[in-house]
């Protein structure tokens, strides 16, 4: 099956009687749901062969228009009624992305916007309503979920079905656009402290304690830190 030339993400859509099945295909500033077999059905409830659905990433508000978005991980989450999934951007955007389909017939796709995090490397959501995200460049943290983002005021969602006859680009103005806030459906819980990216490491006796300690340049843009690091293991007092 043809996919755009800019795909770089596959996701596995559930099967059976948990869902559709099928993959999303992550591709510069598209989703797009593909099937080989399965047919469509249209805003209309009419059938189409057109096995392609194709949503469009919203995007910031103060983004280049011809600056590509590509999307860097992803979590999936499965109930026994209901499934949906949390991809997230290069500048640290979630989305939530759900399908809307009858029985095996899907008839949408929706983004949805969800919370800003640092970018991360992976992202799993654990049953216990938790959503742990391992960090490129910062520290991994643990999130609870406050939301799942249902909520009928927040209607920033990209949407769009879209033929193989239908090749026109899309207007700057109907492209969905959003202003990233303070978190909403996500409460920061912990966090574990990693070191990378070390970018630069300097061994010296700055403070007089006869043991050296490593001073470490770590982490990137907003993430970025001066860490000191020392010989031994630190003492926590529990009680």
């Amino acid at each position: 099956t043809p996919v755009d030339n800019t795909a770089h993400l596959l996701i596995p859509v559930p099967g059976g009687t948990d869902g559709p099945s099928g993959v999303l295909v992550c591709s510069e500033n598209y989703i797009t749901f593909k099937h080989n077999s399965a047919p469509h059905i249209n805003e209309d409830g009419l059938g189409t062969d057109d096995k392609d659905l194709k949503a469009v990433i919203p995007r910031r508000q103060d983004m280049a228009p011809d600056h590509g978005l590509l999307i860097v991980s992803y979590a999936a989450h499965k109930q026994k009624d209901m499934f949906f999934f949390l991809v997230q951007s290069e500048y640290g955007d979630i989305y939530k992305v759900t399908l809307k389909y009858v029985e095996e017939r899907v008839k949408r796709v929706e983004i949805k916007y969800f919370d800003t995090i640092p970018v991360t490397n992976a992202m799993v959501v654990l049953r216990a309503g938790f959503l742990f995200a391992a960090s490129e460049f910062s520290n991994h943290r643990l999130y609870q979920f406050q939301g799942i983002g249902d909520d009928e005021d927040d209607s920033i969602i990209g949407y769009m079905t879209i033929g193989e006859e239908d090749t026109a680009e899309e207007d700057q103005e109907e492209l969905p656009l959003f202003r990233p806030r303070a978190l909403k459906n996500l409460l920061l819980i912990d966090d574990i402290e990693s070191l990378s990216p070390i970018l630069d490491c300097k061994i010296m006796d700055l403070v007089r304690e006869d043991t050296p300690q490593l001073y470490a340049l770590c982490g990137r843009g907003p993430q970025s830190s001066l860490r000191v690091l020392r010989h031994g293991l630190a003492i926590s007092e529990l009680a």
